[in-house]
């Protein structure tokens, strides 16, 4: 997170939860970033789920929205509300006008959380190239009062479906290593552990360190598509 949106985002925190909070929240990031920055690089194979259905459970709706102009007013209010409104209408607009697109997930008929994809490249700077068929997932938040449901799980199953159908190939994701919470909710989805990673900004270059010594978990590793990523990585 740059510093330009980190500190509107602490003081619009400050409003809302005070001071002592506040400096915790600082502090903790600070901590995340200097000691606990690995990220945690998944994958999943397409290929593997096309042909299975799309299906979700009773009360869940996965909606997908290409602009702004499709979502829902009171949808939009929901979003804006977990954060920064005018960071988030920056964000948004720049994301779809890059050809991202928006899931939303909702429980019943109240907007519950959302995830983002991006097909053929990434917002930021990925730790190595896509190729026109890969899809980027980032973004995603349950809010609060929905989280520990499972929905992170059943959305996107239905996110990969569609994906696979539409004749995307692989998708990938990255998860914070802090973030104990999605990585253990990515154990029930098709998305596989590949590798763990950092990211530096150097001038105009994109420095990225790959932790080999770091265990992945052995069974959920890609068997398929290791190699074949492993070969981009050095290309």
């Amino acid at each position: 997170m740059s510093f330009t949106n980190a500190l509107p985002r602490l003081i619009a925190y400050r409003r809302r939860h005070g001071l002592r909070a506040t400096l915790k929240r600082a502090t903790t990031e600070l901590r995340r970033t200097l000691f606990a920055s690995w990220r945690a690089v998944n994958c999943c194979d397409l290929l593997d789920l096309r042909g299975m259905p799309a299906k979700l459970p009773a009360g869940l709706q996965v909606q997908r929205k290409r602009n702004a102009a499709e979502i829902a007013a009171q949808d939009l209010a929901e979003i804006l509300k977990h954060g920064i409104p005018a960071i988030i209408r920056r964000r948004m607009e720049a994301r779809f006008e890059a050809g991202a697109v928006l899931w939303l997930i909702k429980s019943g008929n109240r907007l519950a959380g959302y995830r983002w994809s991006l097909q053929g490249r990434t917002m930021e700077p990925f730790f190595f190239p896509l190729t026109p068929k890969d899809v980027h997932l980032f973004d995603l938040l349950i809010f609060p009062e929905y989280r520990r449901q499972g929905l992170n799980q059943r959305s996107l199953q239905y996110v990969l479906s569609r994906l696979a159908e539409e004749g995307a190939e692989r998708a990938f994701s990255d998860v914070a290593e802090w973030n104990r919470a999605q990585l253990a909710s990515l154990r029930d989805t098709p998305l596989r552990p590949f590798g763990w990673a950092r990211r530096f900004a150097f001038l105009r270059y994109n420095l990225v360190l790959w932790n080999t010594r770091r265990p992945l978990d052995a069974a959920a590793q890609v068997a398929g598509s290791q190699t074949e990523l492993a070969e981009r990585l050095v290309s």
